[in-house]
């Protein structure tokens, strides 16, 4: 008896440290034997493992960028790596994301506001390489030669910012393009680009010069037709706590948090931005997958409320099902956003107040309702693919 008793506890003991053992490993970063262990977070280690399984014949690449780089910019370089899209993985060319990641510390060394900026806000919007779907471009050795004369005695990114943008409103103007993004130099050796591709070339400049900046947009507007892009930049210095700011992109005002849009976007129905990896602490998270996050940025510019959506069949509840909402937008119901339930046939979302046509369903249910967001806190929906609506019934959405 006594010898099972002590073959089951060298078994327990094998078993532990099996998994101490799995743990440790699974907390280290080894490529190709060598250890980048030290120059990384806990937290992105799987991230980074997938992303050279995901490379495939790309990751020699990779594998030169965290090997080349100095070792004061590998953090770095692993967290572009961390969180890049899968397309990038399988083409991108290190010799690009190494200028890419000098040329962002020599702008942080060189211009003041960039110095003692937030690590999470550099890494996140100062040394991101692509802000949305725009083919990858050498860009920061172009624009750090070009604008370092228009800014180097500016005081501060406030007065940078606006300086740059005038800079790139007398090169380039709005005019519509394919659907397709193209990328900076595209934009400014035809001289226009819709209103995204002036917000990459826009964020593009501004990165080159240390000022962090984002994408953000709106899907469709509520109270007028089409939809919308613009930027918006953080600024952190002695007179300004840091905190975001927005401007239209090739529509230099003299001063910032003022646009075209300023009394439209205060009725917008969303309003998303985009980081390159992580949100802030406080940001609410839209939708998340690699290389794709979105944050819910309504908030900044109008009043919102939250509100959760369950959807049922009778007395079973839905799950994994798109709960999809719209507004009128150019003479249609056109979508601007969708959340999919949970377990519990639940889903939630912060919108801004208004009226919005909310449906769901599949090839053999769906139902829909017209509901109004307002000054109710956490207001509940019901869907329920039973009740079928009425085929001709007639509505108003108001903001």
């Amino acid at each position: 008896m006594k010898k099972y008793i002590f073959f089951f506890f060298v078994l327990i003991f094998l078993v532990l440290i099996f998994f101490v053992l799995n743990r440790w490993r699974q907390k280290k970063l080894i490529i190709d034997g060598v250890d980048l262990t030290p120059y990384t977070e806990e937290k992105w280690v799987r991230e980074i493992k997938s992303a050279f399984k995901d490379a495939k014949e790309n990751k020699d690449e990779l594998k030169k960028i965290v090997t080349e780089v100095e070792p004061e910019y590998r953090k770095q370089a692993l967290f572009l790596i961390a969180f890049m899209p899968y397309p990038d993985l399988i083409q991108v060319n290190s010799s690009v994301i190494l200028d890419n990641i000098r040329y962002a510390n020599l702008a942080k060394k060189t211009f003041p506001w960039a110095k003692n900026l937030p690590e999470d806000i550099f890494l996140n919007y100062v040394l991101p390489y692509r802000n949305s779907q725009e083919p990858i471009e050498n860009f920061r050795p172009y624009f750090f030669e070009k604008l370092y004369p228009v800014v180097k005695d500016l005081k501060d990114a406030y007065d940078a910012s606006i300086a740059v943008n005038r800079w790139i409103a007398e090169r380039v103007k709005y005019k519509p393009t394919q659907r397709e993004d193209q990328g900076p130099f595209e934009t400014l050796k035809g001289g226009y680009g819709r209103c995204e591709e002036l917000v990459i070339l826009y964020n593009d400049a501004l990165r080159s010069i240390g000022i962090p900046s984002r994408k953000v947009w709106t899907p469709f507007w509520s109270i007028r037709d089409d939809n919308h892009a613009w930027t918006e930049l953080y600024i952190e210095d002695q007179e300004i706590d840091g905190r975001w700011w927005y401007t239209g992109a090739a529509e230099p005002k003299d001063s910032l948090n003022s646009a075209w849009f300023d009394q439209v976007v205060k009725k917008a129905s969303l309003v998303f931005s985009k980081p390159y990896g992580e949100p802030g602490a406080q940001e609410v998270i839209y939708y998340n997958k690699r290389g794709e996050l979105y944050v819910n940025s309504t908030s900044f510019y109008t009043e919102t409320n939250g509100f959760e959506i369950e959807v049922v069949s009778g007395k079973k509840r839905i799950k994994d099902i798109f709960v999809f909402f719209s507004v009128f937008n150019y003479g249609a119901l056109r979508r601007i956003a969708s959340v999919k339930t949970g377990k519990k046939g639940k889903a939630t979302l912060v919108i801004g107040k208004g009226t919005y046509f909310i449906s769901t369903g599949d090839s053999k249910e769906y139902t829909w309702k017209v509901v109004t967001i307002g000054d109710d806190q956490k207001q509940k929906v019901l869907l329920d693919l039973k009740e079928k609506p009425k085929e001709k019934e007639s509505f108003w959405l108001r903001y």
